[in-house]
């Protein structure tokens, strides 16, 4: 069940694990986080995620599946 949308929502911590993720990466990479990123964030600020460290547990899985896809 989504939440409704609460305009206190913030999506920094998204922005910052981003950055922690493109380290080391090549150009692929790093645009591949970015794009997930992007999604990641309408889906938090949509209400998808219970929690910051539900978004953060995502994020993480669809960034090390981008990888082993390629």
């Amino acid at each position: 069940m989504l939440s409704s949308y609460n305009p206190s929502v913030t999506t920094e911590f998204l922005d910052r694990l981003a950055s922690q993720l493109k380290i080391g990466k090549s150009a692929a990479g790093r645009r591949a986080v970015e794009r997930i990123l992007d999604v990641m964030k309408k889906d938090y600020e949509s209400g998808k995620y219970q929690s910051p460290a539900d978004a953060e547990r995502e994020f993480r899985q669809l960034v090390e599946r981008e990888e082993i896809g390629k």
